[in-house]
């Protein structure tokens, strides 16, 4: 058990790692497609669980989740930019 994680965190963690290796083997990491299983089934499962917490928990699960996906949109912008700067430097 981690420090500031439960042992049901740890073994989720342990299963999630595994099940993502098992995509990988069963799809292969040609274009990613055990990444893309791995993602679309995690979605589904997370999406019917998430029925079972409490209000609160699934407010603030569907909060992180969006702050997650604002920094990705963010990160990729500055990439972008970052790459067009390299090629037409101001």
């Amino acid at each position: 058990m981690g420090m500031w994680t439960t042992e049901n965190q740890d073994n989720l963690e342990l299963a999630l790692k595994e099940f993502g290796k098992a995509c990988d083997l069963r799809f292969g990491t040609f274009y990613n497609m055990g990444r893309s299983y791995e993602a679309g089934y995690l979605n589904s499962t997370l999406v019917h669980y998430c029925k079972f917490l409490p209000k609160r928990i699934q407010k603030q699960l569907i909060k992180d989740m969006a702050d997650a996906a604002e920094r990705q949109v963010d990160f990729a912008n500055k990439s972008k930019q970052a790459e067009l700067d390299k090629v037409s430097p101001v």
